[in-house]
C-alpha cells in the first residue's frame, strides 16, 4: 500500500487513519468509510455514508457500497466505523455494521475486508482482531510529526461547510439588477449562448448586467437542466432539454443528468460552473427561487464529482429553501454517480491530470 511513494500497512493504525484523511480531507466522524483495495496494492476509491444511515437502512447503503466497489481490478476493502456524540456506537455495533458490509460485497464480488477500524471519540480500536486500543491524539501527533503523507494537525479538523465555503463574494456586483434582468429575457437558445459564453470567460470580465440576466434565468427549471447539460456535454444536447421527448432520448439527454455517458463530461466547464454559481449564490440568498436553484445545480455538481458529503450538504440547504425543488430528491435515488466511480473518467483523475500538466 503506498501514497506519494511511501509504503503504508492499513492494519496499523496511524497508516490507515493518515490515508482516511488524506482521501477525504478531514477526519470524519459520525460515519462508515470503505476504501477499495486494488490488485497492484494500491488505494482506490473511497466512500463515506453517514453512519446513522447505515443502523437505519443498511440496504440503501449496501447498494451505495456496491455501486463503488464492485469494480475491475478492487481485491478488497477496509472499513471504519467513527463515532461522534450524536451516533455513541460501541465497538461491538461497529463490528456487526463492519460485518453487514462484508457479507453483502462477498455476495456480488467476493471481496474480503482486509481491515477494519472502530475510531472512537479518543481512541482508536481493531475490529478484526484482538487488540489494546490506541490513544487517538498521540496517533495524530505521531503522523504529523512524522510527515506521514505530509499531513498536519489542520487536516484532521472537522470539514468547513460546503455551502457557507462555495458563496463567492468577489467579482461584479448584480444584485440591484435582478428584477429589471427578468423583463428581458432571451430566447432559450439565445440564452445558451451566453451561458456558453461565461462558461470560457473569468467572472471579473462578465459585465454585471450579464450576470443578473444569467442568475434570473435560473428560476426557470428547463434552464437549470440546460446548463447542466451544456456544462456537462455541448450546445446541442442543452439545447435538447426543451425539445419533445423523442429528440431528447435520440440525443442521450438522460444520460448526461444520470452521469450514465459512459464517457467523462466536461469537467473544465463543470468547474467553471461550480465558480460561476458561487459567485452568484453569493448575491442571491434574499432571492429565494435562485438561491435554491444554485444550491440544487451544486448538489448535482458535487455528486457529479463523486463529493457525497458535501452533495448532501448542498440537498440540505436546497430543500430548507425550497422543499419543492425535485433535482435534489432525483439525486438521491440514483446512488454513486457512474462518472465518480470510473477512474478515467471521474473529476479527482481529471484534477490529477491537471496538476501534473
Amino acid at each position: 500500500m503506498f501514497e506519494n511513494h511511501k509504503p503504508l500497512n492499513l492494519t496499523v493504525a496511524a497508516d490507515y487513519l493518515a490515508l482516511v484523511v488524506r482521501n477525504l480531507g478531514y477526519l470524519p466522524r459520525g460515519s462508515v468509510v470503505v476504501q477499495a483495495v486494488m490488485n497492484n496494492d494500491t488505494v482506490g476509491g473511497v466512500l463515506r455514508v453517514e453512519l446513522n444511515a447505515c443502523l437505519v437502512n443498511p440496504e440503501r447503503v449496501h447498494s451505495l457500497v456496491r455501486d463503488a466497489m464492485l469494480q475491475t481490478g478492487v481485491t478488497a476493502v477496509t472499513v471504519g466505523v467513527f463515532v461522534d456524540e450524536s451516533t455513541p456506537v460501541e465497538p461491538e455495533e461497529a463490528a456487526r455494521v463492519v460485518e453487514s458490509v462484508g457479507d453483502e460485497l462477498g455476495m456480488f464480488g467476493e471481496l474480503s475486508v482486509v481491515a477494519s477500524w472502530y475510531v472512537g471519540k479518543d481512541s482508536v480500536t481493531p475490529l478484526d482482531r484482538d487488540s489494546e486500543p490506541e490513544n487517538l491524539d498521540e496517533l495524530i501527533t505521531g503522523i504529523t510529526t512524522g510527515a506521514v503523507l505530509d499531513l498536519t494537525r489542520a487536516d484532521f479538523l472537522p470539514k468547513a461547510d460546503p455551502v457557507t465555503a462555495f458563496k463567492r463574494t468577489d467579482g461584479p456586483k448584480f444584485h440591484e439588477l435582478l428584477e429589471s434582468a427578468g423583463t428581458a429575457m432571451p430566447p432559450f437558445s439565445e440564452l445558451l449562448t451566453v451561458w456558453e459564453f461565461a462558461l470560457d470567460t473569468p467572472v471579473e470580465r462578465i459585465s454585471p448586467a450579464t450576470l443578473a440576466m444569467l442568475a434570473q434565468s435560473l428560476t426557470d427549471s428547463d434552464v437549470r437542466d440546460g446548463v447542466l447539460t451544456l456544462a456537462a456535454s455541448n450546445y446541442t444536447m442543452a439545447l435538447s432539454t426543451v425539445q419533445d421527448e423523442l429528440i431528447r432520448e435520440a440525443l442521450g439527454y438522460e444520460h448526461i443528468i444520470m452521469g450514465t455517458t459512459k464517457a467523462a463530461p466536461e469537467w473544465r466547464k463543470i468547474d467553471a460552473l461550480e465558480t460561476l454559481l458561487g459567485h452568484m449564490a453569493g448575491q442571491t440568498e434574499h432571492h429565494d427561487r435562485i438561491y435554491s436553484q444554485t444550491l440544487a445545480m451544486m448538489t448535482w455538481i458535487a455528486w457529479a464529482k463523486g463529493k457525497g458529503t458535501d452533495s448532501n450538504a448542498f440537498s440540505k440547504a436546497c430543500q430548507t429553501v425550497d422543499p419543492t425543488n425535485q433535482l435534489p430528491r432525483l439525486i438521491d435515488l440514483l446512488g454513486m454517480c457512474k462518472w465518480a466511480i470510473i477512474r478515467e473518467h471521474s473529476w479527482s483523475h481529471y484534477k490529477d491530470n491537471q496538476i501534473t500538466d
